[in-house]
């Protein structure tokens, strides 16, 4: 288990060595306060409508949604975090395939 613990953080640490993760970094510091509570809502929104299938929140998530991608740094903010997420689930996929779990 040592040996799995060191190449997490050995891949933890590579990963922020990573441009996609450069480029999130600087992204997620050119927004406000505001509008990181605006992107948590957002989130908690969209969490509820795929969760409950709330017509209700899936209305509140697109709205928040559109809101959000009128302002440059949100909207760019949320694309790099697309970004970074899709390199993340592409190692996990990785990895899943090598050790053949379904």
């Amino acid at each position: 288990m040592d040996r799995l613990n060191d190449l997490t953080k050995e891949l933890a640490a590579a990963l922020a060595e990573a441009d996609v993760y450069k480029e999130y970094i600087e992204k997620r510091n050119a927004i406000t306060e505001d509008d990181t509570e605006r992107i948590k809502k957002f989130k908690e929104a969209r969490k509820s409508a795929v969760m409950q299938g709330s017509s209700e929140d899936e209305e509140k998530s697109c709205k928040l949604y559109s809101e959000l991608m009128l302002k440059k740094a949100t909207r760019e903010y949320l694309l790099s975090e697309k970004r970074l997420l899709k390199t993340i689930n592409g190692i996990y996929d990785s990895i899943v395939s090598d050790i053949e779990i379904m």
